[in-house]
């Protein structure tokens, strides 16, 4: 089974990229919005909240992303170390309205961002130099914004010429893009993975999962919700069920299984347990009114539930 990353310990060092990062907004309320209990403002974007989740971890991370100034007021509080591209154009706020009655949450969409071609040759560059540090393993997360798609290849295909694993979790125009340049591994959801090769039926999950294998993914790591995940090759399936929690809020989930899933290949440690340690991230995660926070404590809680074994360096 594909497996490319391992890194020893005291030597781990991930680049994160995000495509398309935004500020979140969180309200919580009991049924009124304009009455919140609490509003809480975080760095946002799919690279982001795998940054964040692997720092918890304990793993040398760089954050990559565009900014402007409402996204460097937030971006201080975090543990990961950023290596910001500033463009002109005020980076995209998303609030979550958070219910703590009803354990529901409406999410209100943005347009995306957009960059200059000047602002995409910089990004490039200060990619560029972040690869000359060596990290082990990139991963590059989200829909690309507006201009910024032909970076996802290049950026692909950058770091594969110096032998650095490539994780690639976006969808439409960066994953198309992206792919012909052979990333080690993609993350595409059920919904992503539609969105490239038509509708698929039940039970079809794998032929369909192999035709992005075809076009040029060493392996699908496609997460399906409560169906739970799987990692398909052109030559063989690893399965992981999902572990069933209360949801309350089911974005980051997949961002929390990418973070959780590539510290496991950090460590060496075999694939399908790679797969448990995303899937109880991305189950605690779903549990918690907050977005890509899982912390390690969290995802040994998940573990214990179901009786898998315990991530011992975080007990």
């Amino acid at each position: 089974m594909h497996q490319t990353v391992s890194a020893p310990t005291g030597q781990k060092k991930v680049l994160c990229v995000t495509g398309n990062p935004c500020v979140d907004r969180l309200v919580w309320h009991h049924g009124n919005r304009e009455t919140p209990s609490r509003v809480f403002y975080q760095a946002g974007g799919k690279g982001a909240n795998v940054a964040r989740m692997l720092a918890y971890l304990g793993v040398d991370t760089v954050h990559l992303t565009i900014w402007q100034e409402n996204l460097q007021k937030y971006s201080g509080r975090e543990s990961y170390r950023s290596a910001p591209v500033f463009v002109k154009q005020p980076i995209r706020v998303i609030p979550h309205y958070i219910d703590m009655r009803t354990r529901h949450t409406v999410m209100e969409q943005s347009d995306t961002n957009a960059v200059t071609p000047e602002e995409v040759s910089v990004f490039l560059e200060t990619f560029r130099a972040q690869l000359e540090k060596m990290p082990s393993l990139v991963i590059i997360s989200g829909k690309a914004c507006k201009g910024l798609p032909e970076a996802y290849p290049a950026m692909v295909r950058m770091a594969k010429d110096r032998g650095v694993p490539v994780i690639l979790d976006s969808h439409s125009e960066g994953l198309l893009l992206g792919l012909p340049e052979h990333p080690d591994y993609i993350k595409p959801n059920r919904e992503e993975l539609e969105m490239v090769v038509g509708p698929v039926p039940r039970g079809e999950e794998i032929p369909a999962a192999r035709k992005l294998v075809e076009l040029g993914a060493g392996a699908v790591l496609l997460t399906d919700g409560g169906k739970g995940s799987a990692c398909i090759t052109r030559d063989a399936v690893e399965t992981c069920p999902a572990i069933s929690v209360p949801t309350v809020d089911p974005t980051g989930c997949g961002d929390s299984f990418v973070a959780y899933f590539a510290y496991g290949l950090l460590q060496g440690l075999p694939l399908t347990r790679c797969m448990q340690l995303g899937a109880a991230a991305g189950a605690a995660n779903a549990a918690s009114a907050s977005i890509g926070r899982v912390k390690p404590r969290q995802a040994n809680r998940i573990l214990k539930s179901v009786g898998l074994p315990l991530m011992p360096e975080f007990l």
